[in-house]
């Protein structure tokens, strides 16, 4: 954007970096690799962390907040599954990645980390 075009003149590294996070903005580019451009053109670290959509404790999915929701109240896999209309066999699955992720191997002890991360009240 700094260098001349046939079809536009050069912009300023100012106007340059306004420019691209206007692009960003609408979608055009992504955030990412605009605020990278940006850091290696000296416009240094942004000021916030942009996020496209807020983050879950413990880097859980939606659905993963859900199924740990209703395990945490007392749902078997079986409930689970009819209550989100899924197979039991994903819920079974979304359980096993929860407990990865959250780094626990029971029911019980995934209730506990809900219930301290305000999964359930």
């Amino acid at each position: 954007m700094t260098t001349e075009r046939a079809d536009r003149p050069a912009f300023s590294p100012d106007d340059a970096a306004a420019e691209l996070l206007r692009l960003e903005s609408e979608g055009v580019v992504e955030a990412r690799a605009s605020r990278a451009v940006l850091l290696a053109a000296g416009h240094g670290e942004p000021r916030a962390p942009v996020r496209k959509r807020p983050q879950n404790p413990g880097g859980l999915s939606r659905r993963e907040i859900e199924v740990l929701h209703l395990a945490a109240i007392g749902l078997t896999t079986r409930q689970i599954a009819e209550r989100l209309y899924i197979s039991a066999k994903t819920a079974d699955h979304h359980i096993q990645h929860i407990y990865t992720k959250i780094g626990v191997s029971t029911r019980a002890a995934a209730a506990l980390w809900a219930s301290q991360h305000a999964v359930v009240a």
